[in-house]
């Protein structure tokens, strides 16, 4: 994500997902949609990022994810 432009209210949502993950130690994808990272959108991670940052985004949290 550093090499995007982008604006405070992505990075602050970027924040919170860190914060999130740490707190809890992991997100599913379907958290992005609900509080509190609907603070920032009504519409979650597609309300602050654009399609193509959104599906980084997710491939990025999906390649951490430990597979039984």
């Amino acid at each position: 994500m550093q090499k995007h432009n982008l604006n405070s209210n992505q990075q602050r949502f970027l924040d919170l997902l860190k914060n999130f993950i740490a707190r809890h130690g992991s997100i599913e994808i379907d958290d992005l949609y609900d509080a509190p990272f609907t603070s920032f959108s009504s519409e979650g991670l597609d309300g602050v990022f654009d399609e193509q940052l959104a599906d980084e985004l997710i491939k990025l949290i999906e390649s951490f994810k430990v597979i039984n």
